[in-house]
């Protein structure tokens, strides 16, 4: 094997550990959104539940979704790496660059969304423990 046929298969590596790893990420958050909406339909609808047993069912689930919400960031940092490793192989090649902002891209908007989500975990927590 020749070393143009290692570098070649490295970098198929490399993108199959990418997709996965982006797959992962996305499967994470879609997790993080369901677990919300629960927890926001359950903050809004539970009625029967004291009190306390409210506090502890919303800090659970806020604590679920920031936990699932730090894996799914560990996973876009995992594949951002490997992107690297494929942009540094592909330099010699003419590819088409994205039309995106950086800032536009879905993975960004994720973070985003994520931030958002658990800052409003963390004020409907407040508030109603207030």
């Amino acid at each position: 094997m020749s070393n143009d046929d290692r570098k070649v298969e490295i970098y198929k590596q490399d993108c199959g550990f990418y997709r996965y790893q982006d797959l992962m990420m996305w499967s994470r958050f879609q997790t993080a959104a369901t677990v919300e909406a629960g927890f926001l339909y359950g903050v809004i609808k539970v009625t029967e539940v004291s009190s306390d047993q409210l506090h502890v069912l919303m800090l659970a689930a806020a604590a679920l979704v920031f936990l699932i919400c730090v894996l799914s960031l560990k996973d876009h940092c995992d594949a951002r790496r490997f992107l690297r490793r494929i942009k540094t192989f592909e330099e010699g090649i003419n590819l088409p660059k994205s039309c995106w902002p950086c800032w536009l891209r879905g993975s960004y908007l994720m973070v985003l969304a994520i931030v958002i989500i658990n800052l409003v975990n963390i004020y409907l927590v407040c508030e109603r423990w207030a």
